[in-house]
C-alpha cells in the first residue's frame, strides 16, 4: 500500500510541474507529462510492491484520475482557462481519463514487473 502512495506522489509531483510549465512557457505539449506520469508512477508501485505487483499499479488509475480532476479544478478555480470547470468538470475529469489511466498503469505496470521479475 506504501507503493501507491509513493506512485500518488510521483503523479502529482510530475503532473504538477509539467502542466505548470506548459503554462508558464505555453507549451502545450509539456501536458503529455501528465499522462506520462502515470506510466513512471505505476513502474514505480510494480518495483516498490512485493506481490500482486500488477494489480497494484493498475489501482493508481483511480487516485491518479482523481489528482488531474483536482488539478483540474484548481486550474479553474485560479482563472485559467479548462474545458471542464467546476466540481461537476472535475467528475466529468474523473470519469474521461480513469479509461485512460487503466491503460496506462497497465503498460507503467507491465514494464515495472516485466523489469523486476527478470532481475
Amino acid at each position: 500500500m506504501k507503493a501507491i502512495l509513493i506512485g500518488s506522489l510521483v503523479v502529482l509531483s510530475i503532473s504538477s510541474v509539467t502542466l505548470g510549465a506548459s503554462l508558464i512557457f505555453e507549451w502545450h505539449t509539456l501536458g503529455y507529462g501528465a499522462w506520462l506520469s502515470m506510466v513512471i508512477g505505476s513502474f514505480i508501485v510494480a518495483a516498490k510492491e512485493p506481490r500482486r505487483k500488477f494489480m497494484y499499479s493498475v489501482l493508481l488509475a483511480m487516485p491518479a484520475s482523481i489528482i488531474l480532476a483536482g488539478l483540474n479544478y484548481l486550474y479553474g478555480v485560479l482563472g485559467i482557462p479548462v474545458d471542464f470547470g467546476g466540481m461537476r468538470g472535475a467528475l466529468v475529469v474523473v470519469v474521461m481519463a480513469l479509461p485512460i489511466a487503466i491503460i496506462l498503469c497497465a503498460i507503467g505496470g507491465g514494464i515495472g514487473h516485466v523489469y523486476t521479475h527478470n532481475k
